[in-house]
């Protein structure tokens, strides 16, 4: 008795393209979320630390906190 594998050949043939493809994919994807998703924390962090500053230097430290992860990540990558 010989064994069938239930695929076709060429459809075994692009799971195996498929496969690295769509994990390289996700690990990028990923990543990227979760960049995005440590540069919020740590601005929410910067952010509470302001509240132990007055008057101006509070609307000091607000302002540097303010830039969303678009224009940071636009920055960075033009250094």
């Amino acid at each position: 008795m010989t064994f069938k594998h239930p695929c076709s050949a060429p459809a075994r043939l692009a799971l195996v393209f498929i496969n690295p493809a769509l994990i390289a994919f996700l690990a990028v994807f990923m990543s990227a979320c979760s960049n995005q998703a440590w540069y919020q924390g740590v601005q929410s962090s910067q952010e509470r630390e302001c509240i132990n500053e007055q008057g101006s230097a509070y609307d000091e430290c607000k302002r540097s906190t303010s830039q969303p992860y678009d224009e940071y990540q636009k920055e960075r990558v033009r250094f």
